[in-house]
């Protein structure tokens, strides 16, 4: 009896889990298998009294029997309509079934009668995230992490709500509480993983779902997102493995095919990935063009889990900004569409909108780090750089361990050429968060910059060991390699650059000048760098005076001193004031029919 009186009371705030425990319980106690248990007769209590409908209503709930357990409740509540627990109850059974709007009217009467109800609260809020409202579904977990602050569950909750609203930040933010509260929190550790995702953190997200395929080495879907996640870092047979483990774990999700697929597709195994495309499709032959959707995704690593079943999609930015602005002409006050609305304009690269709706934030929630951490990287993206360190300074002390926020101090002051507040600031942010790719690409730019080009080599190298294909990592290594006379390195390393980011003009540009340049002339290819350049120039417009300088050197290596000519002037031209010197110089030596000097 006790047992069950338990249970009526945690299924009217369950979040999924208590069901099952329960059940176990259950199981546990008559010394059989939860798939053996038999369902009892709710025909009375353990004191021999008729069974009420509260009581069955419960049983048939705890059993799975959701009609019968509907008709019982029903007969409670039309008894006695100040029931809230048979409110409640029915409110759990209807969001079993995904009746989600029938809960949410039962849950109005029980909040509306005991509004200081967390589990009530807590149910509620399940019941608008299942049904892709996060808004109301982030206000009811505000409301009962006020009533319970110690609620791990409820920031986990919260954050995956604020995940499917594409405001990754504010995920991490509360996945990372949560984790704080309970460590064992696998929930918390996935959400977190997925919100990396959506920023293309992808070390970051590998880490915490290696945290949750251990704590839940049975969950298919943890395997799913790190497949994804080894794929944006570059790791493909990893990616391939968890594929494999996410198909044999669950082998009629077509997401598993599809996600194996691109995996095949980058190891350049076309007939395996035509095949899981296949069964991919023939397992969900409608939604054909959301599985072309993953694989495009994956190959461009725009990888973002926006749904509230985390399926591969992209924010429709315009579509999220004008729900949010019609959510906030009906209430000023909703922190969550000011939140979801500035990160959709960040998106869209409307910073000035951003920073009012942050700052509308911090007026609502004036503690609330995260919001100073992300106006201080808006005022940054406008190189606001003072007014980034004001916001940096204030979300450090709401939050001292904030990783993040020394992580992106760090970069600016690298942007002030402050150096040593630079590197002092990053070195924190690896001691606290060892995973932070832009922390140890930005030191190692700038240890480089200070020719200390052993340490710029060892943060490059762990760098890269977390993101593989991280281009800019691989580039400014290339440079360290070529100050340290590695020149075979910088040849692999730029090569390797241009491999994934083959539109990219300074990773273009880079690897021309090298080819052009090389003091090991056996290196050196003219041709090459005269093609690697002119597809740098067409990327920029052909106005870009580095590029044409590098294309006007390229030319002078093959001996082609009348286009060497043509377009160093042009470069010329163009050079800010800093570099017209340097590249007049070259343009004498060309006229001179003389190749660049060593």
């Amino acid at each position: 009896m006790s047992r069950l009186l338990v249970a009526l009371v945690v299924m009217a705030g369950s979040f999924g889990n208590a069901f099952l425990c329960t059940q176990s319980a259950i199981a546990q106690d008559s010394g059989r298998n939860e798939r053996r248990v038999n369902v009892p007769e709710p025909s009375a209590d353990d004191s021999g009294r008729p069974a009420s409908p509260l009581w069955r209503g419960a049983v048939h709930a705890l059993f799975k029997q959701y009609d019968k357990a509907l008709a019982d409740l029903e007969t409670a509540v039309c008894a006695d309509g100040d029931n809230t627990l048979a409110c409640a109850l029915r409110a759990w059974v209807h969001v079993q079934q995904e009746e989600y709007d029938r809960a949410i009217n039962d849950l109005d009467l029980v909040i509306e009668r005991q509004p200081k109800n967390e589990a009530a609260l807590l149910l509620r809020a399940e019941a608008y995230a299942g049904k892709d409202d996060n808004d109301h579904a982030i206000d009811d977990l505000t409301r009962a992490l006020q009533l319970n602050p110690k609620n791990s569950q409820a920031y986990a909750c919260r954050g995956n709500s604020y995940r499917a609203a594409y405001v990754p930040g504010k995920a991490i933010a509360d996945c990372t509480q949560a984790i704080k509260l309970d460590p064992h929190n696998n929930m918390a550790y996935t959400i977190r993983g997925q919100a990396f995702l959506q920023r293309h953190e992808f070390a970051r997200a590998i880490r915490d779902l290696d945290e949750a395929t251990a704590q839940e080495p049975n969950a298919e879907y943890n395997y799913w997102l790190r497949s994804m996640a080894h794929l944006g870092a570059g790791d493909i047979d990893r990616a391939l493995a968890d594929a494999n483990t996410a198909v044999r774990l669950q082998p009629n999700d077509p997401c598993v095919y599809a996600s194996r697929a691109s995996a095949y597709l980058f190891k350049g195994e076309i007939c395996k990935a035509l095949a899981d495309f296949g069964r991919a499709t023939s397992l969900d032959p409608f939604g054909i063009r959301i599985q072309c959707r993953v694989v495009q995704n994956t190959m461009r690593f725009g990888i973002c889990f926006g749904s509230s079943q985390g399926s591969p999609v992209e924010p429709d930015c315009e579509q999220i900004i004008a729900d949010c602005t019609v959510k906030l002409r009906r209430n000023p006050d909703s922190l969550p569409a000011h939140y979801q609305r500035a990160s959709a304009y960040v998106m869209q690269a409307e910073f000035d909108k951003a920073i009012k709706d942050y700052t509308e934030v911090i007026r609502l929630a004036p503690t609330d780090a995260e919001a100073y951490l992300e106006r201080g990287d808006v005022y940054s993206y406008q190189k606001a750089f003072d007014a980034g360190i004001v916001d940096y300074d204030q979300a450090l002390r709401l939050d001292p361990n904030n990783a993040e926020a020394y992580q992106m101090r760090g970069w600016v002051y690298s942007l002030k050429n402050d150096e040593a507040k630079a590197i002092d600031d990053l070195t924190k942010a690896i001691a606290l968060e060892p995973e932070l790719v832009t922390a140890y690409r930005t030191r190692g730019q700038l240890y480089g910059e200070r020719k200390e080009f052993a340490k710029a080599l060892a943060d490059l190298n762990d760098a890269l060991r977390l993101e593989p294909n991280d281009e800019d990592s691989l580039v400014r290594r290339g440079w360290i390699h070529s100050k340290l006379k590695h020149f075979d390195a910088t040849l692999s390393d730029y090569t390797h650059a241009v491999s994934i980011a083959s539109e990219t003009p300074e990773t273009l540009n880079a690897l021309a000048w090298f080819l052009a340049t090389c003091p090991e002339v056996k290196l050196r290819d003219g041709k090459k760098a005269v093609e690697y350049a002119k597809q740098a120039c067409e990327l920029t417009g052909w106005k870009s005076s580095a590029e044409l300088d590098t294309l006007a050197t390229a030319y002078a290596e093959t001996g082609q001193f009348e286009e060497a000519v043509k377009w160093e002037q042009k470069a010329v031209a163009l050079a800010p004031e800093t570099d017209k010197a340097e590249f007049s110089a070259r343009l004498a030596l060309y006229q001179a029919g003389k190749p660049r000097e060593e």
